[in-house]
């Protein structure tokens, strides 16, 4: 018989399990390991297939199978249980990770064990594991994120070479991008999408949300050079993520940019530097297809002198109640 490895972990009860329950999960291990092993793989796998039905996009199914796939190595044959699930909370904490990743583990674990409730047949308390896995607390982080300056930005814009095919199409994903796009959404793009004439794009975001994106002169403008150069493909821009990332880094890196920036912090950038050219709010929200202003703040970079020059046009400021009164400002 083939041998299984089990890691154990000493982990503190979670609230209303005994210790002494808490140790009878690990000790069952060793009777049911392979049992609990393909019946875990077995209940992922169909939660995967489960979001694809749902028509989740093509990226949340990634992530989702991701996290999932490390919640299944870390369960390594043990059952799901208010212990295990603990366990895995803080195995999360106590392991490096990022608040934001822990926070996307926590999601999936969570979404995981809802499917379970409302799937399975069996004698697993899920309704225990869910309250045990939303005992787990991320660190809190700003969520608010730091804009590249418009210098930097046009510093990167600037970096393909735009006289040859891949330049020419990096160079228009960059500054799709910077149109607020995400960049899931530009390796979408259809030929269909686009509407050159209008100077629009149709975009089916999270969530299969559509809306629709006007494209700035100097982009529809470099968009309309691509498309009359390429031939025709099914996408617009037909480059794996992975391989346009290789290409994002270098020109990140030939702009003097850091490692870590992603095409993301275009978008958040575009956001933030329209935002402050006057931009209202609740447009930025509707061209970012977000479905709350409050998830559109976090994209605004606001300096203090901003807020400042915000307040002066409070109604109990002093010159606007002498502009309202009739009174020069000046008096």
């Amino acid at each position: 018989m083939r041998h299984l490895s089990i890691t154990l972990y000493t982990v503190p009860p979670a609230p209303n399990i005994t210790e002494s329950s808490g140790r009878q999960d690990f000790v069952a291990l060793d009777i049911n390991c392979g049992e609990n092993l393909a019946r875990n793989t077995m209940n992922i796998d169909a939660f995967i297939a489960d979001c694809r039905l749902r028509g989740l996009s093509r990226r949340t199914i990634e992530s989702y199978t991701y996290y999932s796939r490390k919640l299944a190595t870390f369960l390594n044959g043990r059952p799901l249980s208010p212990c295990t699930v603990t366990a895995w909370a803080n195995y999360l904490q106590g392991n490096g990770y990022k608040p934001a990743t822990i926070g996307k583990f926590k999601t999936l674990s969570l979404s995981y064990l809802r499917w379970c409730m409302e799937t399975q047949e069996d004698d697993t308390d899920y309704e225990a594991c869910i309250k045990a896995m939303r005992r787990l607390r991320p660190p809190r982080c700003s969520r608010s994120r730091h804009a590249l300056s418009k210098e930097q930005v046009m510093d990167l814009l600037a970096q393909p070479n735009s006289r040859r095919y891949k330049g020419l199409r990096d160079a228009c994903v960059l500054h799709l991008c910077y149109c607020t796009l995400r960049i899931s959404e530009v390796l979408q793009l259809e030929y269909p999408d686009i509407d050159l004439a209008g100077r629009t794009i149709r975009i089916i975001g999270k969530g299969n949300k559509e809306r629709t994106v006007p494209l700035p002169d100097m982009t529809a403008n470099l968009l309309s050079r691509y498309i009359g150069k390429v031939v025709r493909k099914p996408k617009v821009f037909p480059v794996s993520y992975n391989i346009f990332m290789q290409h994002f880094h270098a020109y990140a890196r030939a702009a003097g940019l850091e490692d870590e920036i992603t095409p993301h912090y275009l978008r958040h950038s575009g956001a933030t530097h329209m935002y402050q050219n006057g931009a209202p709010l609740a447009y930025l929200s509707k061209l970012l297809g977000h479905s709350s202003l409050a998830i559109t703040e976090i994209y605004l970079s606001v300096n203090p002198e901003d807020l400042k020059q915000a307040m002066s046009f409070h109604p109990l400021n002093a010159g606007v109640i002498k502009q309202e009164a009739g009174i020069s400002p000046s008096i």
